[in-house]
C-alpha cells in the first residue's frame, strides 16, 4: 500500500512540471480623473477584479465605484410637488460582487450579486440559479429579486450537433406580487459546418430588432461582424473587425475596429476607429498584464491609454 501511495506521488510529482501556474485574480485598472479645485492630478484606481479558485474557475467578479442616490421632495406655494435626485459615486469604494458557486462536478450551479456600501457587504441585488441536462448542457436559468421573486428567465435550445441555436429570454414585472410578462427576446443563431457562428437574429416580443453576420476570411485570424437593424441586409449600421495576432503560439494582440461602413480587411483605413490589445507575458509564459491601445478618427496614431489589465496566481 505505501508503495502505491508513493508511486501515485511522483506521478503527480512529474505531471506538475511543464505545468503553468493557475491564475489566481484578474485586475482592471483605470485612470480616475479627480475633480475640483484641491485634487488637480489623475489618480489610479482598480475599476474591475476577478478572482479564482484552485481549479481556474471565477468565484469573484467585483466593480468599485459604490453609487449613492439621494431623493429630495419640494412643496412649492402652488401645492404642486418637486423632486430632485442627487448622484455621487464613490470611485475608490467597492460597488457591487458578483460571486459564484459550482456543484460537485464543476458547473456554475448559481450567482449571487451582493452590493456593497462603506465596503461591507448591504444588500443581495439578485440570484441566479442554472438548470442542466442530463448531459451537462445548461438547459435554463432562473433569476430571483431579493426577495426571492422571479424576475427573469432564459431558456437554451440545441441542435443535434450540440450548438446553441436558440435563446429566450423572458423578464417578468414584479410589482404588487404580480407576475406580468413585460418583454421576451430571442436571439437564433445558425453555424457553419465547422460549428463556429455565422449568422445570429434577435427579435423582442416576436418583431425583429437585429442581425448579426460573422465573416471569417480563410486563412487568417480575421473575423468581420456586420450588424443590420433591417432584416434583408439593407441596412448595416455597423461593422467590427476583429484581428488576432499570435507569437510563439500565444495570442499576442487583439485589435477591433469600428466603422459605419465596409471594412477592408486588407486595408487598414486610417479614419477607422480601434481599440488594440496589447499582451505582455512573464518568462515562464504567463500572462503579466494587457496594455490598452486607442485610436480616434481624428488622430493620425494610436495612443496607450491608461486603462490595462494585471494578472496574479497561485504559487
Amino acid at each position: 500500500m505505501k508503495k502505491l501511495l508513493f508511486l501515485a506521488f511522483i506521478i503527480l510529482w512529474l505531471s506538475s512540471f511543464g505545468q503553468l501556474p493557475i491564475l489566481k485574480e484578474e485586475v482592471e485598472i483605470c485612470n480616475m480623473p479627480n475633480h475640483g479645485p484641491f485634487k488637480l492630478f489623475p489618480t489610479k484606481q482598480i475599476e474591475t477584479f476577478t478572482i479564482y479558485n484552485k481549479t481556474g474557475k471565477e468565484i469573484e467578479f467585483g466593480r468599485y465605484g459604490e453609487y449613492r442616490c439621494k431623493r429630495v421632495g419640494h412643496l412649492n406655494k402652488d401645492s404642486s410637488y418637486n423632486v430632485h435626485i442627487y448622484t455621487k459615486v464613490f470611485y475608490s469604494k467597492l460597488n457591487y460582487i458578483e460571486f459564484s458557486f459550482y456543484d460537485s462536478i464543476g458547473n456554475l450551479s448559481r450567482k449571487e450579486t451582493w452590493f456593497y456600501k462603506n465596503n461591507k457587504k448591504n444588500d443581495l441585488g439578485d440570484a441566479l440559479i442554472y438548470k442542466y441536462g442530463s448531459n451537462n448542457k445548461l438547459l435554463r436559468t432562473i433569476g430571483y429579486t431579493d426577495s426571492d421573486k422571479i424576475a427573469r428567465t432564459s431558456t437554451f435550445i440545441y441542435d443535434k450537433f450540440n450548438n446553441e441555436t436558440e435563446e429566450i429570454d423572458s423578464e417578468y414585472e414584479l410589482i404588487y406580487d404580480l407576475h406580468k410578462t413585460v418583454r421576451i427576446t430571442k436571439k437564433l443563431n445558425s453555424y457553419d459546418s465547422l460549428k463556429r457562428i455565422i449568422c445570429s437574429i434577435d427579435s423582442t416580443d416576436g418583431k425583429f430588432t437585429n442581425k448579426t453576420k460573422y465573416i471569417r476570411p480563410i486563412d487568417t485570424n480575421i473575423v468581420i461582424e456586420l450588424r443590420y437593424d433591417t432584416p434583408d441586409d439593407t441596412s448595416l449600421y455597423l461593422c467590427l473587425e476583429t484581428r488576432s495576432t499570435y507569437k510563439n503560439n500565444k495570442l499576442y494582440s487583439r485589435k477591433i475596429r469600428r466603422s459605419r461602413g465596409l471594412l477592408n480587411p486588407n486595408k487598414s483605413d486610417t479614419t477607422d476607429e480601434y481599440d488594440e490589445y496589447i499582451r505582455v507575458y512573464n518568462a515562464d509564459g504567463t500572462l503579466d498584464r494587457i496594455n490598452c491601445y486607442h485610436k480616434e478618427p481624428s488622430s493620425a496614431e494610436p495612443y496607450l491609454s491608461d486603462d490595462y489589465y494585471i494578472y496574479k496566481y497561485y504559487k
